[in-house]
């Protein structure tokens, strides 16, 4: 039998009690439930509480507690931690009402077994235990393995950096779970000869994922990321195929899942696609430009491989031969780049006859501690071209030589440089004032000085070793510092000018102190980038002890032709279409522009020699409208 307890708010006496008003307690209590009652989890006990008197004078916040305890469990096995043996239910209670209608949720937390009513309790104040006659029992089965079906792409072939996605259908739908979760596992099948083998260190052979269980959704959306082999703390999936081998779901305790679908996926080595675009023949003497396109890159941006080329004569055999090796790169990949023009200078008595190049790749410059990280890449496409070279009808006289700096002309440009940047850096600090005309003063005071101390590192550049051959370049690299510095004195002379005349050099401005100020006018900014630009010039020179450098010429497509010039020199037409380079050119900002046949003309993009990174430039050019 049953124990009802009664309590009101007030110990002994209620409030209503003590204002005068009866209490009243019922002196028993009945239940009315469905007999012999077997529940699942996800199923709930339904029972009715009826008093024999209807309670009365209680406070409001008064409740009534009914607590099933189980009394006779179905297994005899140990339990799992965390299942329940004991449930309740409340309600609240209302004066001058008999009759309660309660429902008790049956859990998955709930032990399978017999279950019964065992005491109800109202709390709060005194308790009041009020007998219940009847025998209030309900029994809790074991409900069946959940079952379900994985809707995925059949065929998918996945490299690091992807993911794999599918979806998980229950065929029941999930109650009674109060922030469950399901975890499923994957395991790579390993062919029957390595059976037993360890996986390769840092590569794994197992994954396990976990997602939210919620009551009453059946699909749920999974996936199992392929981590990129660059990030050590996860490490890259085996190559091969993997199985989803067990799907559970639960809070505390996980159930099995039934999943009747063989579901797999393949990891496959990341792939690369080359091709080569090369001219058949080439002579002796010349340079052998061509292009290396990249079809496909793989996902891992982080392991992109450096590429080299290969060059060997080949023998009658077609096999390489022994003699004559030249070698292009190691050359960076950049992730998204389409193509990569390459070009190889030949020696006037380089041997003639079938020649073959041979793409190489190998571990990124930049990352060289990826090198035990980065999986190896299937390569594919073009591993290796073939040509002809020529032999030279006889040696040409070049037109302009590679302009050399000696030991004591690096040292000089490393000293001037250090002064111009702290003169920048010294000029930005005094153009606090806010007066315009001091500042218009400092800056001319300031581009005057700059001038002279030009004139004097020039001179003294010539004094420490130059010759006739080597004066073009020189006298060109100085000048195109002096035209900076009248831009800025055209600049300063013209406050409402607008910032485009300054140009690219606010770039070498935010770099240098830390991003332009916002109290600069466009004529100081323009003054102070061009003060730096001269010491990133000498920098440049000290540190390739060249005044002179090769420029790559590209257009997409290629046969264009080319011509050059000067900021305010004359032009210079290329007597070559691209693809080309133009060999030994001052270093300077230039103006080159690109025209073809059927296309829109792109005219006088620049190229900064001092502050570009690469000695190359590329151009797309567009069909004009209505042309084949």
């Amino acid at each position: 039998m049953a124990v009802l307890v009664l309590s009101g708010a007030l110990p002994f006496a209620s409030a209503a009690q003590q204002a005068g008003s009866r209490l009243q307690t019922p002196s028993k209590a009945s239940v009315i439930a469905p007999p012999s009652q077997r529940l699942l989890p996800g199923q709930s006990f339904d029972f009715i509480l009826r008093f024999d008197l209807p309670p009365h004078g209680y406070d409001a916040g008064s409740r009534i507690l009914c607590k099933f305890l189980l009394v006779s469990p179905k297994l005899s096995e140990a339990q799992p931690d965390g299942n329940q043996r004991e449930s309740s239910q409340w309600t609240d209670l209302v004066n001058d009402d008999a009759t309660y209608p309660l429902t008790l949720p049956v859990t998955h937390f709930m032990l399978p077994g017999t279950w019964r009513l065992t005491e109800v309790t109202v709390v709060g104040g005194a308790q009041h235990p009020i007998p219940v006659q009847e025998n209030v029992t309900f029994e809790v089965g074991e409900p069946p393995p959940p079952r379900a079906s994985v809707i995925w792409d059949r065929s998918q072939i996945l490299e690091d950096g992807e993911r794999f996605d599918f979806e998980l259908r229950l065929e029941t739908v999930p109650q009674g779970y109060d922030a469950g979760e399901i975890h499923f596992r994957f395991e790579m099948i390993k062919p029957d000869s390595q059976k037993g083998q360890p996986s390769p260190d840092g590569y794994l052979s197992v994954y396990e994922g976990r997602a939210p269980l919620i009551n009453g959704q059946s699909t749920y959306k999974l996936s199992v990321p392929l981590p990129l082999a660059a990030i050590p703390q996860v490490g890259p999936f085996s190559i091969g195929k993997w199985k989803l081998v067990e799907v559970t779901l639960g809070q505390l305790v996980q159930m099995p899942v039934l999943i009747q679908d063989d579901v797999t996926f393949e990891v496959h080595a990341p792939v690369i696609v080359l091709h080569v675009q090369a001219p058949e023949s080439v002579r002796a003497g010349q340079l052998f430009a061509f292009k290396v396109s990249v079809d496909r890159y793989p996902k891992d941006r982080y392991c992109l491989p450096t590429l080299s080329v290969v060059f060997s004569q080949r023998s009658p055999s077609g096999q390489p031969g022994a003699n004559f090796h030249l070698e292009a790169g190691p050359l960076q990949l950049v992730p998204g780049q389409p193509s990569y023009g390459i070009s190889v200078p030949l020696a006037s008595d380089l041997p003639g006859g079938p020649w073959q190049g041979e793409l190489r790749l190998a571990p990124p410059l930049m990352h060289m501690s990826l090198q035990g990280l980065c999986r190896p890449l299937d390569f594919e496409g073009d591993r290796r071209f073939e040509f002809n070279v020529e032999p030279a009808a006889d040696l040409v006289t070049p037109t302009s030589v590679a302009v050399t700096v000696n030991p004591s002309q690096i040292q000089l440009l490393r000293a001037e440089a250090d002064k111009l940047r702290a003169k920048a850096a010294l000029l930005e600090q005094k153009l606090g004032s806010e007066d315009p005309a001091a500042n218009r003063v400092l800056l001319q005071k300031s581009l005057q000085e700059a001038l002279a101390d030009l004139d004097k590192t020039e001179e003294t550049y010539k004094k420490q070793g130059w010759d006739r051959a080597s004066a073009r370049a020189v006298n060109t690299f100085f000048d195109d510092i002096r035209f900076d510095y009248g831009e800025a004195l055209k600049a300063l002379a013209d406050h409402s000018a607008r910032g485009a005349q300054a140009g690219p050099r606010l770039e070498i401005v935010s770099e240098a102190l830390g991003g332009p100020s916002p109290r600069l006018n466009p004529a100081s900014q323009a003054v102070l980038a061009s003060i730096l630009h001269n010491a990133k010039a000498y920098d440049v020179v000290a540190s390739s002890s060249s005044m002179t450098f090769n420029l790559e010429v590209f257009s997409e497509p290629e046969g264009a032709t080319v011509s050059y010039r000067l900021r305010g020199g004359e032009s210079h037409a290329l007597d070559h279409e691209t693809d080309w380079r133009i060999e030994n050119l001052p270093r300077a900002v230039y103006l080159i522009t690109f025209r073809k046949e059927g296309y829109e003309p792109k005219e006088d993009v620049p190229f900064d020699a001092i502050n570009s990174t690469s000695p190359s430039i590329l151009v797309r050019l567009e069909r004009k409208h209505g042309a084949r």
